[in-house]
């Protein structure tokens, strides 16, 4: 069984001898005593103020004065999430099932051994453990799917705004056509004015195309010939305002007139992910030396793009999982990763790009190297 030690015990048991036994086993079994209390009414106050800090709550069902175990547990569970052991001499069905609607994580008959004793704390610390580290794994793949249902609205939201804007742009046009250049100041005026609303709707267009293809959800596979300079020129402006806030610096490192036909949409969102780890690593780890490297080059018909940062690196026990669904380096950090991003890198450059992405170990620094074919229709 996983070691489930130095937690925090807390103890309300009425029976003297008992509540002395456990508390000198609770103590030798690895764990630490917490509190302990003979009634839960009389020292409520003290006892929920323990509670904020507890582990486990060793509970006799049979308590004296104004509730018993059961009712104390039913009273403080939807304030503390906290798992229950009851112990009773007492195991008549209705008792059990009188308990099973509370917090009830184990049920403990007397008279018990150390060993059971033992057994029945781990037991219950073990799962409930276990049931957190699930309940955060939901919360996380719900969390993506938001993300997912917020990046369908943009995109939804981009695509109108283009519409919209396409009729902007044909109006200025027209006006544009009408209002030729002439002597007339008015007539001049308006010609300037809609010449300039038009270079402003054109590059309005222009934006929307771009946040369009990084944002994507769908599964939009259209293959076409990218221009590899304009792609990270494309990265570059999406993450411009959040490289200068922080002080990194993005340097580009592309082979002349290097072009492939390949899915973008798909390519732009993987580079996409790979420098938002960086940035996050960047920020996360307080470097002092800010800088992310995007480069890309072409040999023995592959194309490679490379994603390089200034970040400490990957500790050694950690690269065997990296590319594993659920697995992050997050943990702890000032943002917790979901567990997703290289999982969905790795499976999109296997399967629709039709290539490979590892972490090339030999690097100073943290560099994942994308390897992919040019494609056909």
């Amino acid at each position: 069984m996983e070691a489930v030690l130095n937690r925090n015990i807390l103890i309300i048991e009425d029976d003297d001898k008992l509540r002395f036994n456990l508390e000198r086993m609770v103590r030798s079994l690895g764990q630490k005593l917490l509190g302990s209390f003979s009634d839960a009414a009389a020292y409520y106050d003290q006892i929920v103020e323990k509670l904020k800090d507890a582990d486990l709550l060793l509970l006799d069902v049979n308590l004296p004065g104004k509730f018993n175990g059961v009712e104390f547990a039913r009273k403080i569970k939807d304030e503390f999430k906290i798992p229950v052991l009851y112990i009773t001499g007492n195991v008549e069905e209705k008792t059990f099932l009188n308990a099973a609607d509370s917090l009830i994580y184990g049920y403990l008959p007397k008279p018990f051994s150390k060993v059971q004793l033992d057994f029945s704390m781990k037991t219950c610390l073990l799962r409930y453990k276990l049931e957190k580290e699930a309940e955060n794994r939901l919360k996380k793949i719900q969390k993506k799917e938001k993300l997912i249902q917020i990046g369908e609205f943009a995109g939804g939201f981009v695509h109108d705004l283009n519409n919209f804007n396409s009729l902007i742009l044909y109006s200025l046009h027209l006006i544009k056509n009408l209002a030729k250049p002439t002597k007339e100041k008015t007539m001049q005026d308006i010609y300037e004015f809609a010449e300039k609303g038009e270079l402003g709707s054109v590059k309005i267009k222009q934006l929307s195309e771009r946040y369009r293809k990084i944002i994507l959800n769908q599964g939009d596979k259209e293959i076409i010939d990218i221009v590899i300079d304009e792609l990270f020129d494309d990265i570059t402006r999406f993450f411009a305002h959040k490289m200068a806030e922080n002080k990194i610096k993005l340097i580009k490192d592309v082979q002349e007139n290097l072009s492939l036909r390949t899915c973008e949409i798909i390519l732009l969102q993987c580079l996409v992910n790979l420098v938002s780890n960086s940035i996050y690593e960047i920020i996360d780890k307080e470097c002092s030396e800010r800088w992310i490297q995007l480069k890309a080059y072409s040999s023995e018909g592959m194309n490679h793009f490379e994603v390089s940062d200034s970040g400490p690196g990957i500790e050694k026990e950690a690269l065997h999982e990296i590319f594993n669904f659920g697995f992050t380096t997050k943990t702890g950090s000032k943002e917790e990763g979901s567990g997703v991003g290289l999982s969905f890198v790795k499976a999109s450059v296997e399967k629709q790009l039709e290539g490979e992405i590892r972490l090339l170990e030999d690097r100073d620094h943290t560099t994942f190297k994308i390897s992919i074919p040019s494609l056909e229709d």
